[in-house]
């Protein structure tokens, strides 16, 4: 089984209070992964890292910042079968469709954007 954390400020990180929930798959109701379960003081953490990211985001050059998203598209496309494996297993849609429409997409909005950053 998985552990998942938050993502927060770069880095992987427990909920304050160690809470967490168990996440469930429709297709046979196993439990897939154990998930941090955010609190007041997690979504302040997170708050507070968006606010410290934006900064460094507003002050990049748009050439850096299209770098970013092209890597974050390159990302999705090198792990399309991994993570559709687990939007199928967490959402329990067909595989075919998250290898084929879902993950692509979303990599093709990272790269949207991207053309528009210059």
């Amino acid at each position: 089984m998985r552990a998942v954390q938050h993502f927060i400020g770069g880095a992987f990180v427990d909920s304050v209070d160690g809470a967490t929930f168990d996440s469930i798959s429709p297709i046979d109701n196993a439990v897939i992964a154990t998930v941090a379960e955010g609190g007041a003081a997690d979504v302040e953490r997170a708050v507070a890292a968006a606010a410290d990211a934006f900064g460094q985001w507003s002050t990049m050059s748009p050439t850096d910042r299209k770098r970013v998203l092209l890597d974050v598209a390159d990302g999705l496309e090198a792990r399309l079968p991994e993570i559709a494996t687990w939007e199928t297993r967490d959402m329990g849609k067909p595989i075919t469709d998250a290898r084929s429409k879902d993950v692509p997409r979303a990599a093709h909005n990272f790269r949207f954007f991207a053309d528009h950053a210059e």
